[in-house]
Parts: C-alpha cells; sequence; structure tokens
C-alpha cells in the first residue's frame, strides 16, 4: 500500500469530465502503477461538493471544483484509496470525511473520520451504499 501523502503532490491527471450537471469525474494516474485513478465529484441538493476519491489536482482544476460549490464532504471509499486524502482534509478542513465502516480503522490512520456510510442520509442527489464483497 502507497504511503499516503503530507503535501499536495499533482501526479499526472486529465481534465475533468462534466458527466452530468450534477457529477464530474477526473483520472489520473500513479507513477508505476497500469490501472488509473478516478475521482468522482458530485453535487448535493443543497449546492454543496462532495470529493469521493479525492486526487490532488493542479491549481486551475481546482478552482473549477471550488466554483462549482463548496467542498463539505470527502469520501475515502476504502483502505486503500487514502493517497490524498490527508492533503485533501488540510485544504478543506471543515469538510467532512467519510468512509465505510470496515475501512475506517485503516482510514483514520491518515485523517480524522467524521462518519461511515451509514451515517449519511441521502438528500435526492447523492446517496452512499455499502456494497457486499
Amino acid at each position: 500500500m502507497a504511503k499516503a501523502h503530507t503535501s499536495w503532490k499533482v501526479l499526472p491527471h486529465g481534465p475533468i469530465e462534466k458527466l452530468s450537471e450534477r457529477l464530474w469525474r477526473v483520472e489520473g494516474s500513479l507513477p508505476g502503477m497500469p490501472l488509473k485513478r478516478v475521482m468522482s465529484i458530485a453535487k448535493k441538493d443543497d449546492g454543496a461538493v462532495v470529493i469521493h476519491n479525492a486526487i490532488a489536482l493542479d491549481d486551475a482544476t481546482m478552482v473549477a471544483i471550488e466554483a462549482w460549490g463548496p467542498v463539505r464532504t470527502i469520501i475515502v471509499p476504502n483502505a486503500f484509496h487514502r493517497l490524498d486524502a490527508g492533503v485533501f482534509h488540510a485544504r478543506y478542513p471543515d469538510a467532512a470525511v467519510v468512509c465505510p465502516p470496515g475501512a475506517r480503522g485503516k482510514v483514520t490512520e491518515v485523517v480524522p473520520v467524521t462518519a461511515t456510510y451509514t451515517d449519511v442520509p441521502a438528500d435526492g442527489a447523492v446517496e452512499l451504499v455499502t456494497l457486499e464483497a
């Protein structure tokens, strides 16, 4: 498992892909790894932005995200996707950090966890569900 970043480290990534009026996506790379990273950005009914699988992005891309709405929730989807969770929370200290119940122990090693998926009510635009393995 890669060590979590302690500073904002921008790795290669693509542009924001606007999938719908409420869902954006950014794909990134990790050195020496053939798999891609994917960050999803969703807008809730109240205009707040939810970040799923945070990736440190270049300044222009971050400004676009921040202009879309205030980042209020950072979702760490599992123990293996913590690389930029801490630096994202440092950038948005008022954002809640949410993860699945089974990942809480590992995620807490990198960033304080505010809630688990079961604690976050659906709002009509965003719903968190733990999938069975």
